[in-house]
């Protein structure tokens, strides 16, 4: 029976996200035969039961528009404290690289420092206002695709589709953890500067 579905370990993460899509079960057959209804629904009920255990979509799900931005915000904050720190003493090939590709230009000198702080400066009050922003409701057709867009976006890069299911479960995981660290270092900022808007 194996051989004729797709399974938690051999689908690929883009046929997942389009059989939790478009909930058709026929998508999980390895090779096209008529099955009656009741087999394909008992097999895509099995699958779903195995991501669901796999993936506790209450992980990420909580994490709202907000506090993604949010994460981002403070993941780009970091990046640019870092990169100005470094490029005030002697700057590797690399962060000139990425000064160049962020701004267009090449690094210069101290003057070109200015640049990154009003980065700094502008993302900061973005992070403050996000509070301040009416959220948006959740849609109840939430999907499979949703939670691997939410973990591509904590973790800053895209996710190949082509990987496994079970292989995912890396990236979700890291993106888990990332979001965990992120949300208590928001309390901490937000139990010590209070919820005061600057």
């Amino acid at each position: 029976m194996k051989l004729l579905f797709w399974t938690y370990w051999n689908i690929s993460l883009m046929r997942y996200s389009i059989f939790d899509l478009k909930k058709d079960a026929r998508l999980l057959q390895r090779i096209p035969l008529w099955l009656p209804k009741r087999i394909l629904f008992h097999i895509a009920n099995r699958l779903q039961e195995e991501v669901a255990k796999n993936f506790n979509a209450n992980e990420l799900k909580h994490l709202g528009r907000k506090e993604i931005q949010k994460i981002i915000l403070h993941s780009t904050i970091t990046m640019l404290q870092a990169m100005y720190f470094i490029l005030t003493i002697k700057p590797p090939k690399e962060v000139l690289i990425d000064f160049m590709q962020r701004y267009g230009m090449a690094y210069k000198g101290i003057g070109d420092l200015n640049r990154i702080n009003k980065d700094i400066t502008r993302l900061q009050r973005k992070y403050r206002d996000i509070d301040f922003e009416p959220e948006k409701p959740a849609k109840d057709d939430e999907n499979f695709e949703r939670l691997v867009t939410s973990t591509e976006m904590i973790l800053g890069y895209s996710i190949n589709r082509d990987i496994k299911l079970w292989q995912f479960r890396y990236y979700f995981d890291m993106a888990t953890d990332k979001a965990r660290a992120m949300e208590h270092e928001a309390e901490k900022l937000k139990t010590k500067h209070g919820n005061v808007r600057h």
